[in-house]
């Protein structure tokens, strides 16, 4: 018999975590093989959701169904090589006219801040429209009505090849300071233009022209070919594909498909991650008030594969993001009780997640992840190329499966109290 996981004795995460990862890295060989490259709003994203769908459909999930939206996924990136013309410009400029090179300069800064940094959608009327679709399914409790919410994520796209990270690879992180630098001081240089301090204007700009060639390569940020996406993110993917085949085989042996007593595990397969957090946006928007009703959760699943660097996200720098204190503790607490070490929290210093759409709404949520942000130089297989299988472990991918199921034993066992009690500051309305 197949018992509930919260009724589940000591061991139960790790013990099935063990018998799913060898399926779950079965099947990201088999979508690496037969999938077209998963770019954001494209046709190799839509046939993996329609893929991840028909398993969830197969598994006896309610609810499954693909969500629409529209986005201008190529903003996101797309403004980086413009806002490098616009800082050389207006560095051509404060020879010509201090009013030009100031608005110039200061459209360049902002630009890039909003929309790279804040993830913002700053510039997204001047890039075409195109169409992503959220793929969602839903596990009901065994008893009753739900009292609670664990909605688990993992986004379907792939990011593009970074030319930077690729080619830089350990400098990259240190070009990208220089670039934005550059772009800082140039703004200021403008403005102190317009308000008549000529002298160190002028010193600003022969700073700003000394970083030029940290900027330039940006040109040339990434390139428009879609890496294989094994790491970031088909782990995420095939773990939360692991909670649906789980409640399928429930099903198969005539219990039901529940796995918890008392909160419904809501599963979504998110689009357009890599195109600044849109898929997420775009989910939050519609289903605010759903995630309001019943007290509900968030675990991103995010890219996977180093089994020395698995942790939580407390925070993100760039979105601005505060993840919930009650999900983080429970993550911590979750490893230390299954056993999964090493497992530590972290604050992102480098991009953004899915969980910033949710946390920047007031929705508790957090990322789990084995991937190593603690230090400069980006991962060789983070954006690049050498995103395959080959560099997935194994051992992390059952390491952050055992957090997860051992947090859903928890938050079923003790209530939403768990991640409604003292969080952190959020943001209001949305990312």
């Amino acid at each position: 018999e197949l018992k509930l996981i919260s009724m589940a004795s000591d061991g139960w995460a790790a013990e099935t975590a063990t018998r799913w990862t060898p399926h779950a890295m079965e099947w990201m060989a088999e979508i690496l093989a037969t999938v077209p490259p998963r770019e954001s709003c494209e046709e190799g994203e839509r046939i993996l959701g329609q893929r991840v769908e028909q398993l969830w459909h197969d598994a006896g999930l309610t609810g499954v169904l693909g969500e629409s939206f529209q986005c201008s996924p190529s903003a996101f990136l797309g403004v980086v090589p413009v806002c490098v013309l616009l800082f050389l410009l207006g560095l051509f400029l404060m020879r010509h006219s201090r009013i030009w090179s100031a608005l110039v300069s200061w459209v360049c800064l902002v630009t890039f801040t909003m929309e790279v940094v804040r993830y913002k959608e700053f510039a997204d009327a001047f890039f075409p429209v195109k169409t992503g679709i959220n793929i969602v399914g839903r596990i009901p409790p065994a008893i009753g009505p739900p009292l609670q919410r664990i909605l688990v994520t993992a986004h379907l796209d792939s990011a593009y090849e970074f030319n930077i990270f690729w080619h830089l690879k350990g400098f990259s992180v240190f070009a990208l300071g220089c670039a934005i630098g550059a772009m800082v001081l140039l703004a200021v240089a403008g403005l102190l233009g317009v308000v008549g301090f000529e002298s160190p204007r002028r010193k600003l700009g022969f700073i700003c022209k000394l970083l030029t060639p940290a900027v330039l390569p940006f040109l040339l940020f990434h390139t428009y070919h879609v890496v294989p996406g094994a790491m970031d993110n088909l782990s995420g993917v095939a773990m939360m594909n692991t909670l649906a085949m789980e409640a399928g085989l429930r099903r198969s042996a005539g219990n039901g498909t529940a796995l918890l007593q008392h909160t419904e595990v809501m599963l979504v397969a998110m689009s357009s991650e890599e195109a600044g957090l849109r898929g997420a946006k775009r989910f939050v928007q519609k289903h605010m008030e759903e995630l309001l009703q019943t007290p509900t959760a968030v675990i991103v699943l995010e890219s996977t594969g180093d089994y020395a660097a698995m942790h939580v996200v407390e925070s993100e720098l760039f979105t601005g993001a505060v993840h919930s204190r009650g999900l983080t503790k429970l993550a911590l607490e979750s490893a230390r009780a299954a056993g999964v070490s090493p497992f530590t929290s972290m604050p992102l210093g480098f991009g953004g997640t899915d969980a910033a759409a949710f946390s920047l709404a007031g929705i508790p949520a957090t990322s789990i992840q084995a991937i190593n942000h603690a230090t400069l130089a980006p991962p060789a297989n983070y954006h690049t190329r050498l995103d395959t299988l080959a560099n997935v472990d194994p051992r992390a991918v059952k390491g952050i499966l055992t957090v997860l199921l051992e947090m859903l034993v928890r938050a079923d066992t003790q209530g939403a109290q768990l991640w409604l009690g003292p969080t952190a500051p959020q943001g209001k309305g949305e990312l």
